[in-house]
């Protein structure tokens, strides 16, 4: 029997890693050339705050993680903040040794207001447990603190736009080693757009701190062939950890 051409186009979709719409309702762009006009200029004036200059707070005034949080909160230039239930600072242990950056929250962070709590979150985890370390003496955040719609991929202009704070949130953390947990957090703060693959692995400095980009557990349960990569990247990590 051959297979619906439909289900074997989604089938490749996944494959490829597309496991969410960026829409609740699939649109045919191609049917009314009309309306997909329109949706690119909604699109575009969702992204009109990075176009004008933000103009922040003085940032460095934030003296803790609470005074940092209620500033987020009310930061009002990126439009994902409406889309979105809660806002998903961070959690853990401040001064901890390690600190580990995501991406942006996904539905169960969006719903609990926790970064990591999702399918992906239980197997970070698992990997901190693997080399001797538990979740609660580490500090977790991530580079977008509002879930973007449909678990979207950040646009460049949003990392843009909360640099500011990650900067700042990591100051005030203070660890000794930073670990970036995928590609997008690996480009926004090494300023680096080699993609992941090529930065897993390798160490940095950023701002004086041991820092190690590493695979997102999420791309991991989509390609578990990459584990072996993952546990050697862990193994670093532990390595690091001991020499302190």
């Amino acid at each position: 029997m051959i297979k619906d051409q439909n289900i074997s186009f989604l089938e490749w979709h996944l494959d490829a890693g597309a496991d969410a719409l960026l829409e609740e309702k699939a649109q045919n762009s191609l049917k009314n050339s009309s309306n997909a006009q329109v949706k690119v200029n909604r699109n575009q004036e969702n992204n009109d705050f990075v176009k004008e200059e933000i103009n922040y707070p003085n940032i460095k005034e934030y003296n803790n993680l609470e005074e940092l949080k209620i500033a987020i909160q009310s930061f009002d230039r990126c439009n994902i903040k409406k889309t979105a239930k809660n806002l998903v600072f961070g959690s853990g242990k401040v001064g901890s040794k390690l600190m580990l950056i995501g991406e942006a929250p996904g539905e169960e962070e969006d719903i609990s207001g926790e970064p990591f709590v999702g399918a992906a979150g239980k197997l970070l985890n698992k990997m901190l447990n693997s080399i001797g370390i538990n979740r609660s003496e580490t500090y977790i955040t991530n580079i977008i603190p509002w879930r973007p719609p449909g678990n979207r991929k950040p646009s460049i202009d949003e990392i843009e736009a909360f640099k500011p704070f990650v900067y700042r949130h990591i100051e005030l953390v203070y660890p000794k080693i930073l670990v970036l947990v995928g590609g997008s957090a690996a480009s926004a703060i090494l300023q680096n757009d080699l993609g992941i693959t090529r930065l897993r692995g390798k160490w940095f400095k950023f701002q004086e701190i041991d820092t190690l980009p590493i695979f997102h557990p999420a791309y991991l349960l989509r390609q578990p062939s990459q584990k072996k990569q993952a546990w050697e990247d862990l193994l670093k990590i532990k390595d690091k950890i001991e020499k302190l």
